[in-house]
């Protein structure tokens, strides 16, 4: 009895199926010393730590992209990172440079004090001294017509100031018997940088060389770029003392004026951007060309 086996008829398959067969079976990553390829597309390689477990096939999809295109990604990231960073170190750092050359406001508040080194003369409490500081005299007065504060060392402040709630006159001198300086290093007053001396007010702000001592008080426009006097209402700033230092700028946006009537020895130039400058005496501005 013959037995007859049956064969399977052959099959022509065609290159594309035969090798996308083979390739099923086949790993989807294949390696070499420098490159992966997947489906004919080459990539760097990567360290094994960064593959995925096999667990599905779709999940070698991530362990196959390659490290150049994540960083061409990555590194604009990191860069505008790294640019946000120093400019917030940078904004922080002109913050605390601006924070530390702000103006600190002494507001004179006795009614009886006659000594600018009376601590509980101001508000808060002083003397001003430093180059920061603004001696500011505003609605606080003796009741006199004139309120005279007398000075007895020497002292380094950025301004003086008259607001627009004065209702007497100031008058600022030496009540020692020395020689004194009033270092007037400038701050910025109503947007306007390098104030000196500032009237807002009715009243007049005079800076003379006594009060009740025989010394005598020296001003000094101390600031190296320019010197302003500010005056922007009716009262006037009256130098009696010398006034040395360097170049001042008279600012008047009101009737308000500027008398020197010393023998004044500051350096540089005087310039009127606006206002009235009275002198009186032939030294009372130095003839430097």
């Amino acid at each position: 009895m013959h037995q007859f086996k049956t064969h399977r008829p052959a099959t022509c398959v065609r290159p594309a199926v035969a090798e996308k067969r083979e390739s099923s079976f086949s790993p989807l990553v294949t390696r070499s010393a420098s490159t992966r390829s997947f489906n004919g597309a080459k990539f760097q390689p990567l360290h094994r730590r960064q593959l995925f477990q096999f667990q599905h096939p779709t999940s070698q999809i991530l362990n196959l992209l390659p490290l150049r295109r994540v960083w061409n990604i990555a590194s604009p990231v990191l860069r505008l990172g790294r640019t946000l960073s120093f400019l917030a170190i940078l904004a922080a750092s002109v913050g605390a440079m601006n924070s530390a050359h702000a103006q600190t406001y002494y507001t004179w508040n006795s009614t009886s004090g006659t000594a600018w080194s009376s601590a509980g003369s101001w508000a808060p409490s002083g003397p001003p001294n430093m180059p920061t500081a603004v001696a500011e005299f505003g609605t606080v007065t003796n009741g006199a017509t004139t309120q005279s504060t007398g000075i007895a060392t020497n002292y380094v402040i950025g301004a003086i100031s008259l607001n627009s709630t004065r209702t007497s006159n100031v008058t600022l001198g030496a009540s020692g018997a020395s020689a004194y300086t009033m270092k007037l290093d400038g701050v910025t007053i109503n947007s306007v940088s390098n104030v000196i001396l500032s009237n807002n007010s009715s009243k007049n702000l005079n800076l003379n060389a006594a009060t009740t001592g025989v010394g005598a008080v020296s001003y000094s426009a101390n600031n190296t770029s320019n010197n302003v006097i500010l005056i922007r209402g009716s009262g006037n700033i009256i130098i009696n003392g010398v006034l040395d230092g360097n170049s001042i700028t008279l600012n008047a946006t009101s009737s308000g004026g500027l008398t020197l009537t010393g023998s004044n020895t500051y350096t540089g130039s005087t310039t009127i951007n606006a206002g009235n400058l009275t002198i009186s005496g032939g030294n009372a501005i130095v003839n430097n060309g």
